[in-house]
């Protein structure tokens, strides 16, 4: 009977567990008092120590993410020491490939240098003959080792660059799964929380409220990493890892599933703890339910496993708005019935909202939110051109602004007033089309650039508004995104970049940061339409012609329409342009020339001459251009799921034959 614990004896370890202080948990109070069970006394225990274990949790993932920013900060060191190593090297110039002979000499090491006698004649005999098979046989055995470990890790490189293939999915169309890389990080995040789930834990009847316990607490643990993983303001994770939102976004949405998994788990339990010690003292249900801890810990369950279904990838696309107004209703209800559900929520709890409200109060209300009045221009294909004049100050009161610029591939949270009462609390994201202002203008206006898909929801309200006003004010919150990729393709001797429709947003400024001169601040010429001094301004253009085949850069832009061209608004002059790029196409506008900056373009639809380019042929053809596999080769891609994976698993295979490739992926997921 030591291991059967009283209705009774349980309900005073419930409430005691809602205080969850030493002091009243204590294991000497316990001892010192012969009417608790031995069965209670474990199972206080167990949970006294699962309270003292889950803080270590924090510990091993700083530990993790120093150990990931060491390594990646070590690598970025050693690129750019490569870097300053080889000097004013002209672009797309390489040095060339040693000979054989030249290879094993410098192998050999610096104790042979200045000490190698002229080769003595081979006879079998005297010093020669004894000495130099060693060597030749060490060289060889030396020349093996490293070809073993570099066919090692080019297959390893090649695995984690590899994409699989689509799956079934409840939730979603299809569930398109990341990189290898990136689903063995997730699993082994996974991982860590099962061995703090289950480490040290009897899995007994007896024991059974120590797991629901221990379930809970590894849920709450994790509630503020769930919010710093969904954060816009990341900068410092951002800076350690280099991960962009929409990297980190990865991680939110399978860390919210799993503690989904870990809520289910806390309830089953507590109920399997009614099931098999309550009911049988005719302890009902509904007076179970009744118990404050256990009412309010339910309330909060419901609203979690809400907040889970209204983010399926279904429910975003069929309801958007709804999606993001219950995200907030319901996380604000989750998070306060927490707090009063269990005392040992409360730290953790105090945590969520101090991030929530530096990253959504504070953050947007005094730091980063600007208001332009911005032009409007319905494009092609359902699609509306945002345009506004940033007038650039570089303001240190405004650490995070729009109005210090941006940098290539950044993104920017726009919010319109004008379409509505439901829009103004909405901040939605888009990647800026227009080339980043150069660092050298410290006063002055540069045009910003947004190009939106009309779909549904905000996007396709946007659409209907510019219709029929030429103009209306905006919140543009930002600039955000990680700048991992654009020091990437600056260190890489050859670079590709490829766009899929609107995807020519993210990679035409990429472009134009490789191919324009930085300090060239009057390169810009664009056609967008702005508004100054209250008059509606329309600049003139001609024709814009395609540049030539680029040795270092080349950028393919997949199109469903010649249409579409209307999206790029902004060219450089062709005087602006880095020696290396290649001006024999370009077309005259004025006294100047500009060109698009765009190597090969296929339009998939709407023309005579449409065509739907096979990629990894295109991407494959590119990367032998050059015979030298040696020579870094940095490929970024934003476009549809499909054609993401197509270029990832294209380089994978290229990295398995030897290429030195590296693949950059940047689209949003919602």
């Amino acid at each position: 009977m030591e291991d059967f614990i009283l209705s009774s004896e349980l309900r005073v370890v419930i409430r005691a567990s809602s205080k969850a202080t030493a002091s009243f948990l204590g294991a000497d109070s316990y001892s010192s008092q012969p009417s608790r069970s031995p069965a209670q006394r474990r199972l206080i225990e167990a949970i006294l120590f699962s309270r003292g274990f889950i803080w270590s949790y924090y510990i091993v993932l700083a530990c993790m993410l120093v150990a990931y920013a060491s390594v990646r900060w070590v690598a970025r060191f050693r690129r750019r020491r490569k870097s300053k190593q080889i000097g004013e090297r002209p672009h797309g110039a390489v040095a060339s490939p040693k000979s054989p002979e030249e290879s094993i000499a410098s192998s050999s090491g610096s104790t042979l240098q200045g000490t190698e006698s002229p080769p003595a004649k081979h006879d079998g005999h005297g010093p020669s003959g004894e000495r130099t098979p060693l060597l030749a046989q060490r060289e060889l055995q030396q020349s093996t080792i490293s070809g073993s470990m570099a066919y090692v890790r080019r297959h390893l490189q090649a695995f984690l660059m590899y994409q699989p293939r689509p799956i079934f999915a409840l939730t979603a169309s299809s569930n398109h799964l990341p990189s290898n890389q990136t689903s063995i990080a997730i699993l082994l995040f996974f991982g860590l929380n099962l061995f703090y789930l289950f480490y040290n834990l009897t899995l007994t009847i007896p024991t059974l409220f120590a797991f629901a316990d221990r379930a809970g607490l590894c849920f709450v643990v994790n509630l503020p990493i769930l919010y710093i993983l969904a954060v816009k303001n990341n900068r410092p994770l951002k800076a350690l890892t280099g991960w962009s939102y929409e990297g980190l976004n990865i991680f939110h949405r399978r860390l919210g599933e799993w503690m989904i998994v870990l809520a289910v788990m806390h309830t089953v339990g507590m109920i399997g703890v009614w099931y098999t010690i309550f009911r049988p003292f005719n302890f009902s249900f509904a007076r179970y339910l009744s118990l404050p801890i256990i009412l309010l810990g339910l309330m909060a369950f419901i609203s979690y496993v809400l907040i889970y279904i209204t983010s399926t990838g279904f429910f975003r696309q069929l309801y958007y708005e709804l999606f993001l107004g219950l995200h907030i209703v319901l996380q604000v209800a989750a998070l306060v019935l927490l707090f009063f559900h269990h005392q040992g929520c409360r730290p953790y709890v105090i945590a969520t909202f101090v991030i929530w409200i530096l990253d959504r109060v504070m953050a947007r209300m005094f730091v980063s939110c600007n208001k332009f009045v911005a032009t409007l221009r319905v494009g092609k294909g359902d699609t509306i051109l945002l345009f506004c004049d940033i007038k650039i100050s570089g303001s240190p009161t405004r650490l995070f602004s729009i109005s210090n610029g941006w940098q290539a591939g950044q993104h920017v949270f726009v919010t319109v007033p004008a379409l509505g009462f439901k829009h103004r609390l909405q901040a939605h994201p888009f990647t800026i089309a227009s080339a980043a202002p150069p660092k050298s203008l410290r006063e002055g206006v540069w045009p910003l650039h947004l190009i939106v898909r009309g779909r549904n929801g905000f996007s396709k309200d946007l659409l209907d508004y510019g219709r029929f006003h030429q103009h209306t004010e905006i919140v543009i919150d930002g600039p955000y995104g990680s700048t991992e990729i654009l020091e990437s393709l600056h260190h890489a001797d050859r670079t590709c970049l490829i766009a899929g429709g609107s995807g020519i947003a993210v990679t035409y400024p990429l472009t134009w940061s490789l191919q324009v001169k930085p300090e060239a601040e009057d390169a810009a010429v664009h056609t967008s339409p702005t508004y100054r001094d209250g008059k509606r301004y329309v600049p003139q253009i001609g024709d814009i012609g395609m540049p030539g085949n680029s040795e270092r850069c080349t950028q393919m832009w997949i199109r469903q329409s010649d249409e579409h061209a209307s999206w790029l608004t902004m060219f450089p002059r062709s005087d602006a342009l880095m020696p290396d790029v290649n001006e024999q196409a370009t077309l005259g506008h004025g006294s100047h020339k500009c060109t698009s900056l765009v190597n090969e373009i296929y339009t998939t639809a709407g023309g005579p001459y449409h065509e739907r380019p096979d990629i990894k042929v295109e991407l494959r053809r590119w990367a032998e251009y050059s015979p030298d596999k040696t020579r870094s080769m940095c490929i970024v891609v934003s476009g549809p799921d499909g054609l993401v994976r197509d270029v990832r698993n294209t380089a994978s295979r290229l990295a398995k034959e030897g290429y030195r490739v590296e693949v950059h992926v940047e689209k949003f997921g919602w």
